[in-house]
């Protein structure tokens, strides 16, 4: 295989199998982060992807992460992919609805396999309509010009800033095609907060709600104006100012250290996005606190912090741990444990649960109280090169 050279700018035509192509393409628009859970012949676009680049991206166990991650970069302005096979983005569609919302950045294009037969799957699947149902724009890959379908997606993604999918009949990836690959000179988007559209949550739901509308019939999203956002002390219900007052002193400690990015999981301690902590910066589905982080990380914000409640580390918090390891990625997490689901009508959680699933963690975990000492393990921890897992027992 010819080893692409990303700073070509002049036409190359190709003539080879399709999986190559693919591959070839991405590494030419400058796709820096590409997640892969492996079916329907995924992993070998990662793979020569991986070749033709010299990056080292290890494959995902699980699409919901892998979507996760691939989005959390495309917001900080880094075009990304994720390659997953049709029944796969069922399973991430818990992200997928909740990107809908939040939007990108940078282009993001999910690559779906398509295996209509199901030969090599759990039964026949028809993904569209289920696309259809996500709002999830999506092209089909023309065989006879790869290169114009990937780079289509990838500029309808960066013009109306949502993800989009490309649906990718596994036939094909073994069949030859030719095509002209260009690099397109695309360079990264400077990463701005924007809680209004990347924090994710009930008090800016109704504006994410039309934006997005805006966006999917193709008019100006920019006309629709913000909500203003509430203080912490300001016009929240009443009945999250009990949790809202145990955690405050947690945040008045953190904004000092909180570094360059803070993803949280829907619940109370994401409002402290609000003014005036302003300590968290991006929020999509519960539990998605990891995966956002470590796609901050792979996009250049090393300092990433992820912060999570136990239920919503329990129920899918811990696939972004085990990612986070297996990338060896030094990622600072906070877990707000009171053993119970606070944002569901605080329904009670086994105390041992968290600490069972920690279990093989227990080297980078620090248990802590909210007390004059947790400045310091806040700090000590941000300053770590290694991963640092702090549970705050409230």
């Amino acid at each position: 295989m010819t080893v692409l050279d990303k700073n070509i700018k002049q036409e190359t035509t190709h003539k080879e199998l399709c999986v190559i192509g693919i591959a070839r393409v991405l590494a030419a628009l400058n796709v820096d982060i590409v997640t892969n859970v492996p079916g329907s012949g995924s992993e070998n676009i990662l793979a020569n992807y991986n070749l033709i680049t010299g990056n080292e991206q290890p494959i995902s166990f699980h699409e919901e992460v892998a979507f996760t991650i691939a989005h959390s970069g495309a917001i900080l302005g880094k075009r990304s992919a994720c390659l997953i096979k049709s029944h796969g983005l069922v399973k991430a569609g818990n992200s997928v609805m909740d990107a809908m919302s939040c939007g990108t950045n940078a282009g993001m294009v999910s690559f779906i396999l398509s295996d209509k037969l199901g030969s090599h799957s759990d039964n026949i699947f028809d993904v569209e309509p289920f696309m259809d149902g996500l709002q999830l724009p999506f092209f089909r890959l023309k065989k006879e010009n790869i290169f114009s379908s990937i780079k289509n997606a990838y500029e309808f993604s960066e013009l109306w800033k949502l993800p989009v999918a490309i649906l990718v009949d596994d036939k094909i990836l073994n069949e030859e095609v030719s095509y002209t690959c260009i690099n397109d000179g695309f360079k990264p988007v400077k990463y701005e907060r924007n809680i209004f559209q990347n924090l994710v949550c009930p008090v800016f739901g109704k504006f994410q709600f039309n934006v997005l509308e805006s966006k999917l019939n193709r008019i100006d999203w920019n006309s629709n104006v913000p909500p203003k956002p509430p203080l912490i002390d300001g016009n929240l219900p009443e009945a999250w100012q009990p949790t809202i007052k145990t955690y405050k002193p947690v945040f008045e400690y953190f904004k000092n250290i909180r570094g360059s990015l803070v993803c949280g999981d829907t619940g109370i301690s994401s409002l402290f996005a609000f003014e005036p902590y302003s300590c968290v910066d991006i929020t999509t589905y519960m539990g998605g606190s990891l995966p956002l982080a470590i796609g901050g990380y792979l996009a250049g914000h090393k300092d990433s912090w992820a912060i999570s409640g136990d239920f919503a580390f329990i129920s899918t918090g811990y696939l972004g741990l085990i990612e986070a390891k297996m990338r060896n990625i030094p990622l600072k997490v906070m877990i707000f444990k009171n053993d119970i689901a606070q944002t569901t009508g605080g329904q009670p959680i086994s105390p041992d649960l968290l600490n069972i699933q920690l279990a093989g963690f227990e080297n980078y975990c620090t248990y802590t109280k909210i007390d004059n000492k947790l400045e310091a393990t806040l700090e000590k921890a941000h300053n770590s090169t290694e991963m640092q897992i702090i549970i705050i027992e409230c």
